[in-house]
């Protein structure tokens, strides 16, 4: 009974710190609203390769991952332009703002772009651009986990004590971080089954919905292989000898 009071009172005060937490963050921006819902964004690439963004939710202050969503980034080739990539993906994003509430969710009380002051510009401008309004936009910088708004070119300082925005951030990083490495993974295992002979395009498909990383194939034994359709005995022992 002791235990579970301890739990319940454990949980109580959580809820109650990111109440406060919530609470403080409406007064110091001058939001007439409390952020209740906030949806966090980065960008993640390597080396201008596989890039992509993230969008996260919180509400209440807790993660709301059904609502979590990944983004392809198409206008940045080659190269490495965050402006440029938080645009196309804040663009699409409100594209699906009205009437699309169940492929992302309820429209957001507050954005929060990581990064500072350039980054928030290029995302307020894919805002403006469609007619969104009604929605406060802020970055938070890491250097000095300064927040820079839309209405000020000076930065504002949260309380150390409150951690919903870098909670937001972090989570947004994290998430952006975890996909870009996949498809980096991906793209590996393309290249490299490509060049196994009798593979094909339909093969090379099947064997990349079962097995989503290199890894997976080498640890994989020729039996399970060969539950991929068109594997047979003589491609599995193949792949095998072929990756190592």
């Amino acid at each position: 009974l002791l235990a579970k009071k301890n739990a319940v009172e454990k949980l109580n005060s959580s809820v109650d710190r990111r109440r406060a937490d919530v609470e403080q963050l409406k007064d110091i921006l001058g939001m007439d609203r409390l952020p209740l819902r906030i949806e966090g964004y980065d960008i993640s690439t390597l080396q201008g390769t596989n890039t992509v963004s993230s969008m996260v939710v919180f509400e209440n202050g807790k993660p709301k991952k059904s609502d979590y969503r990944h983004f392809r980034i198409k206008s940045v080739v080659g190269t490495i332009d965050d402006f440029k990539s938080m645009n196309e993906t804040l663009s699409r994003r409100f594209a699906h703002l009205v009437g699309d509430e169940e492929k992302f969710g309820a429209k957001p009380d507050l954005i929060l772009i990581d990064g500072g002051k350039g980054q928030l510009h290029y995302a307020h401008n894919a805002m403006e651009a469609l007619g969104v309004t009604g929605i406060e936009m802020i970055s938070l910088a890491k250097r000095d986990e300064e927040i820079y708004t839309v209405h000020s070119n000076e930065p504002i300082t949260l309380s150390k004590d409150n951690q919903a925005l870098q909670r937001v951030r972090d989570e947004s990083h994290r998430f952006a971080i975890t996909y870009n490495k996949l498809l980096r993974e991906k793209t590996s295992l393309i290249s490299v089954i490509e060049d196994v002979p009798g593979i094909g395009p339909k093969k090379r498909r099947a064997l990349m919905q079962k097995f989503r990383t290199i890894g997976d194939i080498r640890s994989a034994s020729v039996d399970e292989l060969m539950q991929v359709q068109g594997i047979t005995e003589v491609l599995a022992k193949s792949i095998k000898e072929y990756i190592g």
